[in-house]
């Protein structure tokens, strides 16, 4: 969420949200990203994928995590 630059056209649209799912390897790599809800605005869902795409990984997962974990993060418009 840190690395996405929310578009200065669109802050007078607070609410506006979109949301992507993620999935991480125990090790942290993330191995797949979708949107799995979009926010009906192109820029806002086009802001949201490129910040995404651009996090190749995250810290690794607790130790115990011997599967992948799927995580849907919701990027919204701060007002």
């Amino acid at each position: 969420y840190a690395v996405w630059q929310q578009p200065s056209q669109l802050k007078s649209l607070p609410g506006l949200s979109t949301d992507v799912q993620i999935t991480v390897a125990p090790d942290g790599r993330i191995t797949a990203r979708a949107k799995t809800r979009g926010s009906g605005n192109e820029l806002m869902d086009d802001s949201v994928m490129k910040a995404v795409n651009s996090i190749k990984a995250l810290r690794a997962l607790p130790a115990g995590y011997r599967k992948a974990v799927d995580i849907v993060v919701t990027f919204e418009i701060a007002q």
